[in-house]
C-alpha cells in the first residue's frame, strides 16, 4: 500500500513563516514588490545628489536599524550601478579587505534588461551589479592565487582597478574599523579623486558610528571630497502605523485599520501608540514587530488590536531585559550632571531615534531661564563630552554638528520606561556596575510630530 504522506502543521506554519518574511525582513534588503517599503524621497534624493556628484566620495551614518544599507542598495539596484560590496568586521586589515574585493563574483555581465534580482551574501544585498576586482578567466576559487594578490595589493592598485572597471566600492558596518584600516581607506579616497577617476570610481561608506568624522582626521585633505548623508528613523507614530498596515494588507491579512468592527476600530489609536513604544520608526525593529504580529494571523486571516498591543508590550520587556544593563552609566551621568538631562530631554522631546543637530539643542538650552546660572559654554560642552564617553550618543559632521544615538532601540526603550516604569515592574531591576540598583528618576516626554531636524518626510504613497 502506498503510503500518502499529509502536510503537518509545522510544515504550514515554515510556508506561512516564510511568506511573512519576505514582507517583514529584518535583513538588509532591495526595495521591491515582495517586502513592504516605505519610500523616505528627502533621504533618497540626497543620497543621489551625494553619489552623483563628481570627485566626492559619500559617507552614510545614522543610528543603527534605519535601514542605511537597504537605501543605499535600493539606489544601486535603481540606477544599476556596478558596485563592490564589502562588510568591514572588527578584525579587518588591509590584506584581508583586499580578499574580498578579489574574490567577490563578477556577475555584471550576465545582468539582462533592467530586471533586479535581490539575495544576501555575508548580510548585504546581492544584486545582478555586483563585481569584482579579480581579472576575468583567472581561478578565484585558487586561494594561493587570491592570498599573493591581496598581500602585494596596495592603495593605488585598488584605485586603479576601481577606475578602470568604473566600480562603485560599498564599505558597509563602517564603525567596526579599525584607525589604521580608516588611514588606508582615505588615502584610496585620495587617489579615486586625483590620481584615478572614472564616474562610478567612489566610495560609499555606510556606518553607525563617527565615520565622517574619523574620515576626516585621518586625512584633511579630504575636505570637500566627501559627502555626508545622515539618515534617522521614520518621522512620527503614524509613519510606523502606515509601515505595518502596508505589510498585513500584502499579506491579505485584515486589521484595525481596515476592520468592520467596530471595537477594533475604536483601539486604533492605542494599537499605534503600542507600536510607537516597541519599534519608534526603527525599519528593523518595525519588520521584526511586523513579523511577530503576522506569524498569529495565519489560520485567522488577521490581526487583532489584541494581537498588535499584547505582542508590542512584550517587544518592549524583552528590550528592557536585553538592553537595561547598558543603562548604568549614563544615569549616572544625568543623576550628576543636570545638563546631560537637558540635553537627553531635548533629544526626546524631537525623537530620540531621529538625526539632530547640536546647535539646535544648545540654543533650547541656553534659551531656558531655569537653567541660566549653569548652562556656561564649557558646562555645556561638558555634557555632550561625558554623554558621548558613555557611547550613549555619537557626534558626527565636519565639525560634529550632527549628533545621533548609537543603539536607538535601547535609548528609545529607555524613554519608554522612564515615563512609566509599571510597564516593567515584573521584571528584575538589574544594577549598575557600582552596585546601586537601577533608579528611573527622569520623565522624557513623548516626542512632538514636529521639530525634526533630519527633513524626513516619509510618503503615504510609496
Amino acid at each position: 500500500m502506498q503510503h500518502i504522506q499529509r502536510e503537518t502543521p509545522m510544515s504550514e506554519r515554515r510556508v506561512w513563516a516564510a511568506k511573512v518574511g519576505k514582507v517583514f525582513d529584518t535583513r538588509p534588503r532591495v526595495a521591491g514588490k515582495n517586502i513592504v517599503w516605505l519610500d523616505r524621497k528627502t533621504a533618497f534624493d540626497q543620497l543621489a545628489q551625494a553619489i552623483e556628484r563628481p570627485g566626492s566620495h559619500v559617507c552614510l551614518d545614522g543610528p543603527t536599524g534605519v535601514d542605511k544599507t537597504s537605501l543605499a542598495h535600493t539606489y544601486i539596484a535603481i540606477e544599476q550601478v556596478a558596485h563592490v560590496p564589502v562588510m568591514v568586521t572588527n578584525a579587518m586589515n588591509w590584506a584581508d579587505f583586499c580578499r574580498q574585493l578579489i574574490g567577490v563574483r563578477d556577475n555584471t555581465e550576465n545582468s539582462g534588461g533592467g530586471e533586479i534580482e535581490g539575495g544576501l551574501n555575508n548580510g548585504l544585498p546581492t544584486l545582478k551589479f555586483k563585481a569584482s576586482l579579480g581579472a576575468k578567466g583567472r581561478p578565484l576559487d585558487d586561494l594561493t592565487y587570491v592570498d599573493k594578490l591581496a598581500t602585494t595589493w596596495t592603495e593605488n592598485d585598488v584605485a586603479k582597478k576601481l577606475a578602470d572597471k568604473d566600480l562603485l566600492l560599498v564599505l558597509d558596518d563602517m564603525e567596526r574599523a579599525t584607525d589604521e584600516f580608516i588611514k588606508r581607506i582615505s588615502d584610496l579616497c585620495k587617489l579615486l579623486t586625483q590620481a584615478y577617476t572614472a564616474p562610478n570610481a567612489k566610495l560609499l561608506l555606510i556606518g553607525s558610528g563617527s565615520v565622517y568624522v574619523r574620515l576626516h582626521r585621518a586625512n584633511p585633505a579630504l575636505d570637500e571630497r566627501v559627502s555626508h548623508v545622515s539618515l534617522g528613523a521614520f518621522k512620527n507614530a503614524n509613519d510606523s502605523r502606515i509601515f505595518l498596515t502596508r505589510g498585513f494588507e500584502r499579506l491579505d491579512l485584515r486589521h484595525p485599520w481596515n476592520s468592520r468592527y467596530s471595537r477594533e476600530f475604536e483601539l486604533r489609536d492605542k494599537c499605534r501608540d503600542a507600536i510607537w513604544e516597541a519599534a519608534n520608526g526603527l525599519p528593523k525593529s518595525l519588520n521584526r514587530l511586523g513579523y511577530e504580529i503576522s506569524t498569529q494571523g495565519r489560520s485567522r486571516s488577521g490581526v487583532s488590536a489584541h494581537d498588535i498591543m499584547q505582542t508590542s508590550e512584550r517587544i518592549v520587556e524583552e528590550h528592557w531585559i536585553e538592553y537595561s544593563e547598558q543603562f548604568g552609566d549614563v544615569l549616572d551621568v544625568l543623576e550628576e550632571f543636570p545638563l546631560a538631562a537637558e540635553i537627553l530631554k531635548c533629544l526626546y522631546e524631537d525623537g530620540i531615534t531621529r538625526i539632530h543637530r547640536v546647535a539646535g539643542v544648545v540654543k533650547r538650552i541656553e534659551s531656558n531661564e531655569s537653567l541660566k546660572d549653569i548652562a556656561t559654554p564649557n558646562a555645556i560642552d561638558q555634557a555632550f563630552s561625558l554623554l558621548t564617553a558613555t557611547e550613549f550618543i555619537v557626534q558626527t559632521g565636519k565639525s560634529g554638528e550632527l549628533l545621533f544615538v548609537k543603539h536607538p532601540a535601547a535609548a528609545h526603550t529607555l524613554g519608554v520606561i522612564m515615563r512609566d516604569p509599571k510597564k516593567v515592574s515584573h521584571v528584575s531591576v538589574p544594577k549598575r556596575k557600582r552596585g546601586m540598583p537601577i533608579q528611573l528618576s527622569f520623565a522624557f516626554p513623548l516626542p512632538s510630530d514636529t521639530g525634526s531636524t533630519n527633513g524626513e518626510e516619509p510618503s503615504a504613497d510609496a
